[in-house]
């Protein structure tokens, strides 16, 4: 029996929520300077924003400009 393969799975530029990674990846550029964490959140298009410090949820199931606002508010 020769070994199979598993298929390829189609790589894409977007993540699983449709956000653009660079988005994240500046949303965190920006939340690690006042010393929190942006993650994808289940839900499409949101994130949720923790303390990187002790991991308490600082925000959960915000947009972008939210998220934005809330980093611009722990500074």
């Amino acid at each position: 029996m020769p070994w199979r393969t598993a298929p390829p799975i189609p790589c894409s530029s977007f993540t699983l929520t449709g956000y653009h990674p660079v988005v994240l990846e500046d949303l965190n550029k920006k939340a690690k300077g006042v010393g929190l964490h942006v993650a994808d959140a289940k839900k499409p298009k949101l994130f949720t924003i923790r303390k990187v410090k002790n991991g308490k949820l600082v925000a959960k199931n915000v947009d972008g400009d939210e998220a934005m606002k809330i980093i611009k508010k722990y500074k």
